[in-house]
């Protein structure tokens, strides 16, 4: 997965339920489909026109683990609305009573190391460290990668 210096790159914050695991659940349904439509709860506060304009490459931070939970992920669609009959949803999202603001095809799903993340971006808005956005109760941000860089190489088939 290549990252294009000055690429901007959408960062999404998550807050999982205590008895989930965000990866392994998301993980295994890109495991079994080829994809896993992961959705972002609550108030939308980022345009779909946007996203489509950017890399099509995801970061997501999970909320509440200082200095990790962070990933990395590619994606293909986004759709305001979704069937809840769709294959590809992760199990535990049927029980959870936020509205389902924006759905998101993703077709691979990395752990990315916290020193990598950080060090690999900026605020795209501020040129600002990633570390200062932590704090923010902002749910989402727009990063801007700093150089060139291949985080991982994708498997050959």
């Amino acid at each position: 997965m290549e990252l294009k210096k000055n690429g901007v790159y959408p960062l999404i914050k998550i807050k999982s339920p205590p008895d989930v695991n965000f990866y392994s659940a998301h993980k295994s349904c890109i495991d079994k489909n080829g994809f896993v439509w992961f959705c972002r709860f609550g108030k939308n506060n980022m345009k779909t026109t946007s996203l489509d304009s950017c890399e099509h490459i995801l970061l997501i931070k999970e909320s509440g683990i200082k200095q990790g939970g962070v990933f990395i992920a590619e994606y293909t669609e986004l759709s305001t609305e979704l069937n809840a009959n769709e294959i590809g949803i992760p199990e535990y999202y049927s029980g959870l009573p936020q509205p389902k603001a924006l759905w998101i095809k993703l077709t691979s799903l990395t752990p990315l190391d916290y020193s990598i993340f950080s060090a690999a971006f900026v605020v795209n808005s501020s040129n600002g460290s990633v570390d200062n956005i932590m704090r923010s109760m902002c749910p989402a941000f727009f990063l801007r990668s700093t150089s060139d860089q291949e985080l991982f190489r994708r498997k050959e088939s």
